[in-house]
């Protein structure tokens, strides 16, 4: 039996769902996504709905994957009527052939003409919630996703192998020791404004690396949407904080605790997933320039002393005209002005939830 013949032949069982947002709806689809950001799981739920016989899937991160495979694959599809066609971790090496339903996975940003593009991101807050089902207090359930991230199958793991679990999850994303290495140290600056310079600097003391070799993968960081790199507003060459895909990866990485910038990182997610073009400046954390807002995290801060923390802004929201502040924060609720501006105090859970 050829290798075709045995993927054919793969029997595909409903696997453990819970609900994303994510759906796939278009006959032609490119599926873009982090790794581990549960790609896989929703074409296993989607291929358990279809008739036996009528697709075929493709791993190729599957080891037992050849090359070869691409050269009968045409009149393999033609000869069994196969109606959908399954590429995952696609290397886009050889022309896909006609099929009339075709689903393409990659980790890294691509573009097939014909397909429709969708992204897939680890957990958001709202996507959390349907993991977390043995908890209906939204207040508890922020706590546990504080603490487990955003990764599917983290969340999901044993909750006293936690931490190892977590840790082998990095090295899965990573494909050398030194990409490791460099993901840790971005991981270590979370929610701090970073020179790549200043850090290669402090790597090459205890790693052998060239700069050229350090700047390729953090390039390959960013371009797999695991490391995010913000921009200062205007200032482009300025240093850049620094985000990851999953605000607990710093903390499974370092015993240090500091939960104001992990908060930070928890809020840079729900911004970027969706798709709200963000910087920071010299005073606000994150400034939306399409809509002239701030968004301020302070998550301890009662409403009345937040008030009295806005001053310390005030030149910022001169420069850039803000016409409105939201103060994410983990206790209070409050409309009110500042000055003219209106300012919008609430919990993350209700923030994350609006949008």
């Amino acid at each position: 039996m050829n290798l075709l013949e045995v993927l054919y032949a793969t029997e595909f069982k409903k696997p453990t769902f819970y609900p994303r947002k994510f759906s796939i709806t278009h006959k032609k689809t490119l599926i873009l996504g982090p790794k581990k950001s549960g790609k896989s799981t929703i074409i296993f739920d989607y291929l358990s709905q279809c008739k036996k016989g009528t697709f075929l899937y493709i791993d190729f991160n599957d080891l037992r994957v050849t090359q070869v495979i691409i050269f009968g694959l045409p009149s393999f599809l033609k000869k069994n009527d196969i109606q959908l066609l399954v590429l995952e971790n696609f290397d886009f090496s050889f022309k896909i052939p006609d099929c009339p339903e075709v689903i393409v996975t990659t980790h890294t940003a691509q573009t097939l003409e014909g397909f429709t593009c969708q992204t897939l991101y680890p957990l958001d807050f709202e996507e959390f919630i349907a993991f977390e089902k043995r908890q209906i207090d939204v207040e508890i359930i922020f706590n546990d996703y504080a603490d487990l991230g955003t990764y599917p199958a983290v969340v999901t793991s044993a909750k006293e192998n936690f931490v190892k679990y977590f840790q082998d999850h990095i090295r899965l994303l990573c494909d050398s020791p030194l990409e490791f290495t460099i993901l840790k140290n971005y991981a270590l600056m979370q929610g701090v404004s970073v020179s790549s310079y200043a850090l290669f600097n402090e790597i090459k003391l205890f790693h052998k690396v060239s700069k050229d070799k350090f700047y390729a993968i953090t390039k390959k960081l960013q371009e797999e949407n695991i490391l995010f790199l913000v921009e200062k507003y205007g200032t482009p060459k300025a240093d850049k904080k620094v985000f990851m895909i999953d605000f607990a990866m710093k903390s499974v990485l370092t015993f240090e605790k500091d939960f104001i910038t992990r908060f930070a990182n928890i809020i840079f997610l729900e911004l970027m997933k969706n798709e709200i073009e963000v910087y920071f400046t010299d005073f606000l954390d994150f400034y939306i320039p399409k809509e002239n807002k701030a968004i301020i995290p302070m998550p301890f801060l009662p409403p009345s002393m937040i008030l009295s923390k806005l001053s310390r802004l005030e030149k910022d929201l001169i420069k850039y005209d803000i016409k409105k502040i939201e103060i994410i924060t983990l206790e209070g609720e409050e409309e009110t002005y500042h000055g003219s501006i209106p300012v919008e105090i609430l919990p993350f859970w209700s923030w994350a939830l609006q949008r």
